[in-house]
C-alpha cells in the first residue's frame, strides 16, 4: 500500500494538491493547522503551521512546514531563486520566527520541517545535514518529510479501517 501511497505523492503538484493534502494529514495526526498555503500571499518561508504533540517524542510544538514539488537536490536546495529550499528555511528564521509567532506560541519549539513529494538527493545530503547541524538550538528543531515518510504516516492516520462503510468494516475484521 506504501508503494501506491507513494506514486500517488509524486504526482502532486505543490500548490493546490500537496500543501491541500499536509493539514489534512496534520489534523488525522492530532496537529491542528493554525495557517494553510494561500497563493499570492507572502509567507516567510511557512506554507503550513499547525501546533500539537509530535508523535516522535509527545511534545508539545509549533510545526513550521516548507513545502516543495519533486526532490530536494541542487536545482531547489540553493540555486540563486527566491523559492529554493535554503532561502525558505532563512526566511523562516530571519522572519517568521521573529514576527509572526503569537504569544501563545512563543514558548513551544518550533520544529521546521522541509516537506516534498520526493527524496533528498544524496548531492544535497550534506548541505542538509550541515543546515541542521548549525541552526539546531534549543526550541528550534529541523526535520525532512519525503514522500517515504509521508507515505507511512498518511497510511497510519488517513487510510484506516474507518475508510470502509459499517458493514465493509465488519468483514474486513473478520477476514
Amino acid at each position: 500500500m506504501r508503494l501506491v501511497i507513494r506514486e500517488y505523492l509524486s504526482m502532486l503538484k505543490e500548490s493546490g494538491e500537496l500543501d491541500l493534502l499536509l493539514p489534512d494529514l496534520l489534523l488525522a495526526m492530532g496537529i491542528k493547522p493554525l495557517s494553510k498555503a494561500q497563493g499570492g500571499v507572502r509567507q516567510y518561508g511557512v506554507d503550513v503551521a499547525a501546533r500539537g504533540i509530535d508523535p516522535e517524542d509527545n511534545t508539545d510544538k509549533l510545526f513550521l512546514l516548507t513545502i516543495k514539488q519533486g526532490d530536494l537536490s541542487r536545482k531547489n536546495w540553493d540555486s540563486g531563486q527566491v523559492q529554493d529550499v535554503r532561502p525558505s528555511l532563512n526566511e523562516i528564521e530571519d522572519v517568521y520566527l521573529t514576527k509572526s509567532i503569537n504569544n501563545e506560541h512563543k514558548n513551544l519549539t518550533k520544529k521546521i520541517i522541509v516537506c516534498c513529494n520526493g527524496d533528498i538527493k544524496q548531492e544535497v545530503e550534506q548541505n542538509w545535514s550541515g543546515y541542521k547541524d548549525s541552526h539546531t538550538k534549543p526550541g528550534i528543531e529541523f526535520a525532512f518529510w519525503g514522500a517515504d515518510k509521508l507515505a507511512i504516516e498518511i497510511e497510519s492516520y488517513l487510510l484506516d479501517e474507518y475508510i470502509f462503510p459499517e458493514q465493509s468494516r465488519k468483514h474486513l475484521r473478520k477476514t
